[in-house]
């Protein structure tokens, strides 16, 4: 709730400034020149027996998404752009594809992979991210490895807090630096871990303090909690901030109409 209410803040404030909604219903044109065009990317990969193969998919050099799959991944909701797809294991070589997302051409179906064995001794990590006080894992944080080679590898950690690199080398010390919305950032060095080595790790994560509600007049810092408030939408139907208590985020859209 405290996170929805937060993304929520900013923008319920900047929007007062400049007039509440209107009662007019809305011109449905004008929403579908404001869409983002998206697409789809899908592929295969060939399985590995008892080995989780990791898909990562960046766009200019961000990691965007990362799943775990035994053969077919797909990624929705792309905005137009080019991608690259990182497809690994443990053990095996690393493989990247490009594709380029055109709204046009809806869905983009890449080559079925099949991943070469490594013939060089690595080691591999799996983490787990959690609130400091609670225990509660935290899903999307950012963790990045920065090896002594100064190589950086970025990973996204899933709905339960986990996280994972593979095929580290095992002849350096290895640097963690952990970042999340709301949270302390955190950062820890590994001594070099062993060859075919699975470090496994827990790490905590300390959520900021928050200031407090903010008055009227005051305006909303980071990670702030935005005060209930009710507006009413292009039918006049009442909505309180406080009836969205989801984790999903919460979007407002104003249309001032015309006058």
């Amino acid at each position: 709730m405290k996170r929805t209410l937060t993304l929520l803040a900013f923008t319920c404030l900047m929007l007062i400034a400049f007039g509440c909604g209107t009662t007019e219903d809305i011109d449905e044109d004008v929403i579908e020149e404001d869409i983002i065009q998206i697409g789809t990317v899908t592929g295969e990969v060939q399985s590995i027996d008892s080995v989780p193969i990791q898909v990562r998919i960046l766009k200019a050099g961000e990691l965007i998404e990362q799943i775990e799959t035994d053969g077919n991944y797909e990624f929705t909701e792309l905005e137009e752009g080019d991608y690259t797809i990182q497809i690994s294991a443990q053990g095996y070589e690393t493989t990247e594809l490009n594709a380029t997302v055109v709204a046009a051409e809806g869905t983009i179906s890449l080559e079925k992979v099949g991943l070469v064995k490594l013939d060089i001794p690595v080691a591999h990590i799996l983490g787990m991210l959690e609130d400091d006080e609670t225990g509660s894992p935290l899903a999307k944080a950012t963790v990045q490895l920065t090896t002594e080679d100064d190589e950086k590898v970025t990973a996204l950690t899933n709905n339960d807090g986990e996280f994972s690199f593979e095929n580290l080398p095992t002849d350096q010390d290895l640097t963690l630096v952990i970042t999340y919305t709301c949270y302390e950032d955190s950062e820890i060095t590994l001594q070099p871990l062993s060859a075919d080595q699975i470090y496994e790790v827990t790490l905590e994560l300390t959520k900021i303090s928050e200031s407090g509600t903010p008055g009227p007049s005051e305006g909303l810092n980071l990670c702030s909690i935005a005060p209930d408030f009710e507006l009413s939408d292009g039918n006049n139907t009442q909505h309180s901030l406080s009836d969205y208590t989801s984790d999903n985020n919460v979007v407002l859209v104003f249309y001032r109409g015309s006058w």
